[in-house]
């Protein structure tokens, strides 16, 4: 459990460096801010160019947009980004904390699952004086970078599973794919009063980290949660 529990951790974090390369540069920031005076001069190729190169070479994006301080479209590379409430309330705690800042994994209407991360793009223009010209938002597509990894057990053991939970109100929602397709015979959401299901046990108060119970097939199994 605490390898795997690491192994996000880490994944996390590189995607927080991804979005801060892009938050610490003043230089771009700037191109930005003449891109928005004027469309069409060599900053939005220089844009373009930067979003691109970090689609290609960085793990999963699903797209990398770049807007203006006050939510509007400028350049972006790949799906359109929804501007959701959840974006919105993400752009203004950027922009409060200065810092880049990221979501819940969240899961699409065709299933997938999703995490985004928003870094604020701001540069020194005065002494004493940062402007902030806009956010770079990444959205990364979590089931094609991470679920893979987290599938692989880390033993000769066949019968082992590593599930990603996620408590919502009264359910334990199962978010990657199990590799026992049974797991899933009463579906990815579980009722956190279902007897003896570990999935839901963990959420349980005073819960410690060790779990004897059931899958949701019936099998009896040994669990590790963090």
């Amino acid at each position: 459990a605490r390898l795997k529990s690491d192994q996000i951790e880490n994944w996390l974090n590189e995607r927080q460096s991804d979005a801060e390369i892009f938050a610490r540069s003043s230089a771009l920031s700037r191109l930005v801010e003449r891109f928005k005076v004027d469309t069409h001069n060599e900053a939005g190729e220089f844009i373009a160019n930067r979003i691109g190169a970090s689609r290609a070479t960085k793990s999963h994006y699903r797209s990398i947009t770049v807007i203006n301080e006050k939510g509007g479209f400028i350049l972006g590379d790949g799906n359109a980004l929804p501007l959701t409430e959840p974006i919105q309330a993400l752009l203004k705690k950027a922009r409060t904390q200065g810092t880049v800042v990221h979501s819940e994994l969240v899961t699409t209407p065709e299933g997938g699952a999703t995490m985004y991360f928003v870094a604020p793009l701001r540069h020194s223009d005065a002494p004493g004086r940062t402007t902030l010209s806009g956010f770079a938002v990444f959205c990364v597509d979590v089931e094609a970078d991470l679920f893979q990894d987290l599938a692989q057990w880390p033993m000769s053991n066949h019968g082992g599973e590593i599930l990603l939970l996620q408590k919502r109100a009264d359910q334990a929602v199962m978010l990657n794919p199990p590799r026992d397709a049974t797991m899933q015979i009463y579906g990815p959401e579980i009722p956190l009063s279902t007897p003896k299901a570990v999935a839901a046990m963990a959420f349980a108060e005073g819960a410690n980290g060790k779990l004897v119970g059931e899958t949701c097939a019936g099998k009896a199994v040994l669990a590790t949660f963090r």
